[in-house]
């Protein structure tokens, strides 16, 4: 997707692109910032999932939660980089 270049320069943009998790702990990024650049991406057609551990921080340590942050995160390399 090619945006206009005022576009380029927002904070938006650059959220829309990040690949790490955003979660709720680091403080770093709101959850409401997160999920405007989930919904960001949506709207622009970009297939996108989102996972919310709200018990927390950056590093998802919680087995549970590990599994499925790991599953999700392996499908997605599968799918797209084959």
């Amino acid at each position: 997707h090619i945006l206009p270049e005022q576009d380029q320069n927002t904070s938006m943009f650059h959220l829309c692109k990040e690949s790490s998790p955003l979660n709720e702990e680091p403080y770093r990024i709101l959850h409401s910032q997160a999920q405007a650049a989930f919904n960001a991406a949506r709207l622009r057609g970009i297939e996108a999932q989102m996972l919310l551990f709200t018990d927390e921080n950056h590093w998802v340590l919680k087995p549970q939660n590990a599994i499925l942050w790991q599953r999700t995160f392996f499908n997605w390399l599968d799918k797209w980089l084959k």
